[in-house]
């Protein structure tokens, strides 16, 4: 409920408080009236949101072309879906931090532990450190 007081500014009647004298205070809390002002069309607007639409689409088309050209197992040629693509580039993922350890431990034995690696070169996966 909207109630103007005396300075004609409208206040918020269910902001009211009462101070230690038991009198109610109303707070003065201006209420704006933001008016949505849009200077595009509704044709504009949808024309717009189609267009970057498309463009998000297109960036991720070419960001799974990219995983094709990266990962092994994929190929242009294939029909590939987006849970294929994610199966086999988290297989290949997994199978690259395997042959990081491997490669490692040989570093390990052939050097012993005097050879320190440099830890970008230390690629471990979440949960196993």
């Amino acid at each position: 409920m909207k109630e103007e007081n005396i300075s004609g500014t409208e206040t918020d009647a269910s902001n009211t408080q009462s101070d230690t004298s038991g009198k109610l205070k109303k707070s003065t809390k201006r209420v704006s009236k933001k008016v949505k002002s849009n200077k595009l069309s509704e044709h504009e607007v949808r024309k717009n949101h189609v267009v970057s639409e498309q463009k998000r689409r297109e960036i991720i088309r070419m960001m799974y072309d990219d995983l094709v050209q990266i990962v092994p197992d994929l190929s242009q040629k294939e029909n590939r879906s987006e849970l294929a693509i994610y199966i086999k580039t988290a297989n290949y993922l997994r199978w690259l931090y395997e042959k990081n350890q491997e490669l490692r431990m040989r570093i390990q034995e052939k050097h012993g532990d005097d050879k320190e690696i440099p830890q970008e070169l230390i690629w471990n996966l979440k949960g196993n450190t």
